[in-house]
């Protein structure tokens, strides 16, 4: 888990993307919401990756809920959450 010094340092790009992320909006979704190229979200995606330490939108999606970025995960992420179990 990211320190909140981390959080606080994102971008505010950096954070628009992550909580759209965290609202479960795939790539292309969220490029068209910021009017940008996929591959230029997919590289916000790959540096918040590097800044906060995860490797996968599941934990981006929790650190966006942890520190107050998201309200509730999207919908589908509960599915998982508890087919994984």
């Amino acid at each position: 888990m990211p320190t909140p010094s981390e959080v606080a340092r994102l971008t505010p790009k950096q954070r628009g993307v992550l909580e759209l992320v965290a609202a479960g909006e795939p790539d292309k979704t969220i490029a068209k919401r910021l009017g940008r190229s996929p591959s230029l979200v997919h590289k916000r995606v790959r540096e918040l990756h590097a800044r906060l330490g995860t490797s996968n939108r599941v934990q981006l999606t929790l650190v966006a809920i942890a520190y107050g970025l998201a309200a509730t995960p999207p919908r589908r992420f509960v599915r998982v959450m508890v087919v994984e179990r």
